[in-house]
């Protein structure tokens, strides 16, 4: 979700099945991922997502998965867990 490719990455989600959101997990949710989801959530694409860096300091990952399901009023489904 790097702004540099927005525009790419727009035109991509037009014809895409599903997508994978990827995370970093000391930053959270950041302002390009939040506009992406967005976008994927009205074209009904389905969305899996990986929190990665969990290696280093980061954000609990109870955090993590509240921030999603508060951001986008989904319920989040972890299947694995650090």
């Amino acid at each position: 979700g790097h702004s540099d490719f927005s525009e790419d990455t727009y035109r991509v989600l037009s014809v895409a099945d599903n997508a994978v959101m990827l995370m970093d997990g000391a930053k959270g949710l950041e302002p390009q991922t939040r506009k992406l989801f967005e976008i994927s959530q009205m074209r009904k694409i389905p969305v899996i997502t990986f929190i990665n860096k969990m290696d280093r300091p980061a954000m609990n990952p109870y955090a993590l998965c509240d921030e999603i399901e508060k951001e986008f009023k989904i319920e989040v489904a972890p299947i694995t867990w650090p």
